[in-house]
């Protein structure tokens, strides 16, 4: 199993989410899900695009359905606000309406 750090880093229901380790695959076959969403016409931004295969561990690549968390705003505020803190890195967004 592969702690989730992400996961431990923000907290709340996933804080202790391990996953399989994925089987090793070559590099192009990795690539392909990203490859895939930034150039197959029909892929609209907020869809989430990964291997189709048992788990989205293998596979080609297609839409995957959101994990509840994966659209939860206030994980991702929280994600944003650590992954800004460890990389010493400042984004000046605008605030929201």
């Amino acid at each position: 199993m592969i702690f989730c750090p992400a996961a431990a880093i923000v907290g709340g229901a996933g804080a202790s989410a391990s996953f399989p380790a994925p089987s090793p695959s070559a590099p192009e076959a990795g690539a392909l899900p990203q490859l895939y969403a930034a150039t197959a016409p029909g892929v609209r931004g907020g869809e989430l695009i990964g291997p189709d295969g048992r788990g989205e561990l293998r596979g080609g690549p297609a839409r995957v359905p959101l994990a509840p968390a994966d659209t939860d705003a206030e994980t991702g505020r929280r994600l944003w606000e650590v992954s800004e803190e460890l990389t010493d890195v400042r984004f000046p967004f605008p605030a929201p309406a």
